[in-house]
């Protein structure tokens, strides 16, 4: 169920008599403005060189920065980018041994800000772990050699007390590698039935009802027969492995991701095929059965994908069109149907794309430029959502306006608010366009006339929505009391109340 918000408005007073009407509406989610064409702002990264080939990783904290980390094809190194809302990219190299570091690259972030990142070196074929706290500064790993017979993927979950594990293939047997908060690194037995073949890791951590669980999605094959997409799961720390299949239907799970929802249940994006890949979904209610479904059925549509819910469980991919050099996304609903949009056809463009969804619902997409050789950066942006509260304080020729910040900034900082000002109800000219403040003092006003004021928020996608007109009749005090009323409108998601208030000739 969506958020409602409710809110009072005054549709008629006279001397004595007070009639308010309440009003339900939806609140502005993303998934509305999306479903009706929402935009999209693309920005280039990081353009030295050859940078996001061979993989990216995207990550969203908590304060809402985005994390990106990436290998550079050039010089052979394991970089990073970050960028704090409304600010600019900052671009570090989190691994400069030249040693092609950073092939697969897999990230996260702790609560606290710290970056975790696992990758692949080429040189030595190992797989290395980076991380840097939020103070800065890189330290690194080696967390284990490759053999023969092991894989270049890999991939990093933090839990909820910082602690750190790393899936890899080695040698025959899938394996995690795990550091608790200021510990050291050990590394598990194998998951048993693994395989001789692996590709395609994913991995998740659930907390729940006072345990932690590991969720694994790989594909698996023998000797290099036809691959299936498996998925695996265990308590921790001393749990067994349960093992499930989750399509056998041809060479299907190279290039997967895993994700839980609110509720337990599993979500996995993956490939089946190989040139002629398409994209597929799998579906696992808790203590249910797999559910599989097509995604987008045109050949070379699930080359590389990613998945992410929102805090809605709602789902989200990104996808790669090969046959026309796209980057592409997917959205559905959690009661809903899958719709897919063209994010980005400029050039050869999506390639080792990555996904990450954040808490109010925006997607954020890494993505290879093929064409440019650049490191790219997609989001969804819409206006913002009303202004909320908004109050009319009235004086002497005066009304004193103030307002609070939209429940939603449409993913973008807000830049300005506009109020707009009429002597009838339902209509509005600008009075005056500002800057990101919460507060303005109308003097163009004269006593015993009511004017009706709305408050509309802008930002870099244009302006949103204005807030419901409130009425404002100026007066000279003339006992000493507080001259006029004061409106005040509270918007909330489960109840609201707006006060009136009349001090009009209030003797002492």
């Amino acid at each position: 169920m969506r958020k409602c918000a409710y809110y009072c408005r005054r549709v008629g007073m006279s001397t004595g008599v007070l009639l308010m009407v309440f009003v339900v509406m939806n609140m502005a989610h993303p998934s509305c403005l999306r479903a009706s064409g929402a935009s999209w702002t693309i920005e280039t990264v990081d353009s030295a060189g050859d940078v996001g080939h061979d993989d990216t990783a995207i990550a969203v904290d908590d304060n809402g920065g985005i994390h990106i980390s990436y290998f550079d094809y050039a010089n052979k190194d394991l970089k990073y980018a970050y960028k704090a809302m409304g600010e600019n990219w900052i671009i570090e190299t989190a691994d400069d041994s030249w040693s092609k570091a950073g092939f697969a690259t897999s990230l996260a972030v702790d609560a606290s800000g710290g970056v975790h990142i696992s990758y692949y070196d080429g040189t030595h074929h190992t797989i290395n772990y980076a991380y840097r706290p939020s103070s800065g500064g890189w330290s690194h790993y080696t967390i284990v050699k490759i053999g023969t017979y092991g894989s270049s993927d890999n991939a990093i979950a933090v839990d909820a007390d910082h602690g750190v594990y790393i899936l890899f293939f080695n040698d025959t047997n899938l394996q995690y590698a795990y550091k608790p908060s200021g510990g050291s690194w050990t590394i598990s037995t194998g998951i048993s039935g693994a395989g001789t073949t692996c590709q395609g890791l994913s991995l998740a951590i659930e907390e729940s009802g006072g345990y932690r669980y590991l969720h694994v999605g790989y594909s698996v094959s023998i000797w290099w027969g036809t691959p299936n997409l498996k998925y695996a799961t265990k308590r921790l720390p001393y749990g067994a492995w349960n093992i499930e299949t989750v399509d056998w239907s041809g060479e299907v799970g190279y290039r997967n991701t895993i994700a839980l929802d609110s509720e337990g249940s599993v979500h996995m994006s993956y490939r089946r095929g190989t040139y002629y890949s398409i994209l597929r979904y799998a579906y696992k209610p808790k203590d249910g059965t797999w559910t599989n479904y097509t995604v987008h059925s045109q050949a070379q549509t699930g080359v590389y994908n990613s998945l992410a819910l929102d805090p809605y469980d709602d789902v989200h991919i990104s996808y790669y069109d090969g046959q026309n050099g796209d980057l592409k996304y997917a959205y559905k609903p959690k009661d809903g149907n899958w719709a897919n949009y063209t994010i980005d056809a400029t050039g050869s463009v999506g390639m080792y794309n990555s996904i990450a969804v954040d808490s109010n619902s925006h997607v954020h997409i890494s993505y290879y430029d093929d064409t440019n050789h650049e490191l790219k950066y997609a989001t969804d942006i819409t206006v913002p959502s009303q202004p909320l509260n908004v109050n009319a304080t009235l004086g002497d020729k005066q009304v004193v306006l103030t307002w609070d910040a939209p429940a939603s900034n449409g993913g973008s900082p807000i830049t300005n608010y506009t109020i707009y000002r009429s002597n009838v109800s339902g209509g509005g000219s600008v009075l005056i366009t500002l800057g990101s403040v919460f507060t303005y003092t109308d003097t163009a006003v004269v006593n015993d006339q009511t004017y009706y004021y709305k408050v509309s928020a802008s930002n870099s996608m244009g302006e949103g929505p204005p807030s419901g007109a409130i009425a404002a009749t100026p007066v000279k005090d003339k006992g000493g009391g507080i001259a006029g009323f004061e409106l005040l409108a509270f918007m909330g998601a489960a109840a609201a109340a707006l006060i009136l208030a009349r001090h009009r000739n209030i003797k002492r």
